[in-house]
């Protein structure tokens, strides 16, 4: 015969209960596990029932957690408060089965998803974000370096305060034939340069001439050191001969004179009337230049009293 009534039905593990009272989840927390450790979810012998089912739950919540996805959602109100899981779609704890209900899992720690990722160019880096097949992709780039410069002023670079010295002429314009590594990094370039000369005699010269030397300079600390340079030399001279031989030249300054006499009695001379002549220099050096180091196209003559009229000039820098 079953003896006492329902309203002891929760007593501790061990005791009877009356007949026809349900099993509560007293029950639940006695059942104890008796083989071995489980060690994959730390559920060891001797454990109950209920720390059995908290092991599987927290085996679950860690696996979520290494994908380590978008923020967890809220978890789902758990056995005595068990927190819900976070992961790549926010998992939640697995529901109380008995019980009062417990508190609201917490919010699971934000992903990579939501991470602030910057990407900075120095110097001349340049980065361009994009977004390939739904993944964000920074492209790296430093566009090479192009230089060019040209300058348009007839000048005689013979006017020089010091003609023989490499200079840029009476012209200011001329000094914009030069340039400088502003980066903080040594670089290689290919330097290229070219410049017009030409002479105009009216005047009735015995002699055309414009010498013209051009070069590729590398300023390295205010001192400029000649990388390739290049001489635009025009240099004509007409005589009166009176013999085969080279120095059968009739000269009206010679002692006696040499003179060529028309039927008039007039002394006879060659010239040049009305002459133009062009010329043009084009050159090219690598060059390697430091941090503020500079490249330019300088120019120079032999003297103050040879012409030496330039036309115009350019300059390319280009990086290799």
């Amino acid at each position: 015969m079953c003896g006492g009534n329902c309203n002891n039905c929760n007593k501790k593990c061990g005791e009877a209960q009356p007949c026809g009272c349900p099993i509560k989840l007293d029950s639940f927390q006695c059942v104890r596990h008796d083989g071995e450790d489980l060690s994959c979810i730390d559920f060891k012998k001797g454990q109950t029932l209920e720390q059995f089912a908290k092991a599987v739950n927290k085996s679950i919540c860690d696996l979520a957690n290494m994908a380590q996805g978008p923020q967890g959602e809220q978890g789902e109100k758990g056995d005595k408060g068990d927190r819900g899981c976070r992961g790549p779609q926010g998992l939640t704890g697995p529901q109380g089965l008995t019980g009062p209900e417990g508190p609201i899992g917490e919010t699971g720690p934000q992903g990579p998803a939501g991470t602030t990722v910057n990407v900075l160019g120095e110097d001349d880096i340049i980065v361009t974000p994009t977004v390939v097949s739904g993944v964000p992709t920074f492209t790296v780039s430093r566009p090479k370096e192009f230089f060019y410069q040209e300058a348009v002023e007839v000048v005689n670079i013979a006017t020089n305060p010091v003609p023989a010295t490499w200079d840029f002429g009476p012209a200011t314009v001329y000094e914009n034939l030069e340039y400088t590594n502003t980066t903080s990094t040594a670089k290689n370039y290919i330097v290229r340069v070219s410049f017009d000369t030409f002479t105009v005699d009216q005047n009735n010269r015995v002699s055309i001439e414009n010498v013209v030397d051009g070069a590729i300079i590398k300023t390295v600390s205010g001192t400029d050191t000649v990388e390739y340079w290049h001489k635009s030399d025009i240099d004509l001279s007409g005589y009166i001969f009176d013999g085969p031989n080279s120095g059968d030249i009739v000269v009206r300054i010679s002692t006696p004179p040499d003179v060529l006499l028309t039927e008039n009695a007039i002394p006879v001379e060659f010239r040049f009337s009305n002459a133009v002549y062009n010329a043009n220099a084009s050159f090219f050096k690598p060059v390697t230049l430091q941090p503020g180091e500079k490249v330019s196209l300088k120019f120079r003559t032999k003297d103050a009293l040879s012409p030496a009229w330039v036309r115009k000039a350019q300059i390319i820098v280009e990086e290799r």
